[in-house]
């Protein structure tokens, strides 16, 4: 048996959530604010926290923080009405385990719910660093997994690989994992790779010297270097 800490200050959420916790076996307490939260998990430690975003006083994100402080890491899962990029990156950067868009389904709630479980039971969560972030929008099951994959893979220093039909924002998100990497100060540099020809390829992406071939009548600086301590998105590959 888990002990589930609820925060949320809708009487309807708080109790269908804690009936799904206690149908599924767990100690349950419930909490409307997150004043309230704090003092809750300081008296019993919670194993996981599902806990609202907007909330009267302290936000759900700032609570979340405050958490790690007082009883270090706990996995948390964060419900809001407000399924955005920001919220999303918001939650992750700060160290949730998840986070589910309201309305949400209680099965789509119990799979979350037993893996944050299973989490708490190994004991390996980090929270992330914060970002401020902004950006693309977005309410659908498709786009959150999108906003959260945006999240986990900019504080990544690996390449990313972006696959899609034409025309369903590559390039935004590309943008997006840029904003809100460490690399965010430096450039972003787009290249359209279908744009260049076979044979000047190499001398755009990588530059060339003055007199390193017959055209070449100055020094160029490819678009590898245009992007140092930045971010290089190759278009159309």
């Amino acid at each position: 048996m888990s002990k589930l800490l609820i925060v949320d200050d809708e009487e309807s959420i708080c109790w269908g959530l804690s009936q799904l916790g206690e149908s599924l076996g767990h100690q349950v307490r419930m909490a409307s604010s997150a004043e309230q939260a704090l003092k809750f998990a300081e008296e019993d430690r919670p194993d996981v926290v599902v806990m609202d975003v907007r909330l009267p006083g302290m936000d759900g994100l700032t609570a979340m923080e405050g958490l790690y402080d007082r009883i270090g890491s706990v996995p948390v899962i964060v419900i809001t009405a407000y399924g955005d990029l920001q919220t999303a990156v918001e939650a992750v950067r700060k160290g949730a385990f998840d986070y589910i868009v309201k309305p949400f389904d209680l099965n789509q709630m119990e799979r979350v719910l037993e893996k944050a479980i299973d989490e708490s039971q190994r004991d390996e969560l980090t929270p992330g660093e914060p970002r401020q972030v902004d950006g693309l929008v977005g309410s659908t099951p498709e786009m959150q997994n999108v906003f959260k994959s945006i999240a986990l893979v900019a504080g990544s220093e690996a390449s990313v690989l972006l696959s899609g039909e034409s025309g369903t924002g590559k390039e935004l998100a590309a943008q997006a994992i840029h904003r809100f990497s460490d690399r965010s100060a430096g450039p972003f540099v787009a290249v359209n790779i279908a744009s260049l020809s076979e044979g000047l390829a190499e001398s755009e992406l990588f530059g060339h010297a003055q007199g390193a071939f017959t055209s070449a009548e100055s020094a160029r600086v490819g678009f590898l270097e245009q992007a140092d301590q930045g971010t290089l998105f190759l278009d159309e590959v």
